[in-house]
């Protein structure tokens, strides 16, 4: 695949989420003391910069964000595409398939 199809499904992908969609339930105790399943909230969980960060989302919200992390995996894999491209590009013919460190041996003594 050529560098300027990528780009234009790229395009394609756009809008796009990274992270993870999770349900959570709360219990907590009502006035009577039973205890009570409060919930489902939804979280969008990602990683910036190392650090977690999660945010709330709205139930109307969900299907939209669902469909939005789908196109974001879709979109991490055509980057992944750009850097295999641009790895094959930057290999000259002369570099080694695999650097091996001197003085070691495959076979023990």
């Amino acid at each position: 695949m050529q560098l300027h199809q990528i780009l234009a499904e790229i395009a394609g992908c756009l809008p796009a989420r990274r992270g993870k969609l999770f349900k959570q339930y709360y219990a907590r105790a009502d006035a009577s003391g039973a205890v009570r399943q409060m919930g489902p909230y939804y979280v969008l969980t990602r990683s910036v910069m190392g650090k977690t960060v999660s945010e709330r989302v709205r139930p109307p919200d969900v299907p939209r964000v669902q469909a939005e992390i789908a196109r974001g995996e879709a979109l991490s894999a055509l980057v992944e595409r750009i850097w295999e491209l641009a790895e094959s590009a930057a290999k000259q013919p002369g570099d080694p398939k695999k650097k091996r460190l001197p003085g070691r041996s495959k076979r023990r003594s």
